[in-house]
């Protein structure tokens, strides 16, 4: 049996190195369709800076899902109490309490909650993201995000079985 930073080391190394088939992933194409399923997906921002913020909603409506913005843990934790999404993209560095603080509370106060959260951080170190991913995050995107990552992301995340989130 794998003790929690075997477990969280090997995690780590499945998300540095794995590829993703482009016949599972293909970037959103402006059809209706599609946009209906993206905005199926509401995603929640939460991030203290205004022009990240701005550039996290204008890409993610770029690739057709619905943004919730919130520029702190402490209204994140509020919003989560009476609102599903699909992703929460965390800031790590915030005032007041930062991104992994907001993901513990989060993880110990809905442990059923199987929502993917993932990191914003211009610190993308190795062992930072061991510490995000400790913290109870899925995974970790470097500041500033690029479109196409994000987009991939989002859609190994989305697509992701729910029993398999639960075990991540």
């Amino acid at each position: 049996m794998l003790t929690n930073h075997e477990s969280i080391k090997q995690g780590l190394h499945a998300i540095k190195n794995f590829t993703i088939p482009t016949t599972a992933i293909t970037t959103p194409k402006k059809s209706p369709t599609n946009q209906i399923s993206a905005q199926a997906h509401t995603i929640l921002v939460v991030e203290d800076n205004p022009i990240n913020q701005m550039v996290a909603q204008g890409l993610l409506n770029k690739l057709g899902y619905q943004v919730t913005l919130v520029d702190n843990g402490f209204k994140a934790l509020e919003i989560l109490e009476n609102q599903q999404f699909a992703i929460i993209l965390m800031d790590i560095q915030m005032p007041g309490m930062s991104g992994m603080e907001t993901t513990e509370k989060i993880r110990s106060r809905w442990p059923e909650l199987t929502t993917p959260i993932i990191a914003l951080t211009a610190n993308a170190m190795k062992d930072d993201e061991v510490l995000y991913l400790e913290a109870g995050m899925n995974a970790c995107l470097t500041k500033p995000i690029k479109l196409d990552v994000l987009d991939k992301t989002l859609q190994y995340w989305l697509n992701m079985p729910m029993a398999s989130l639960a075990k991540v």
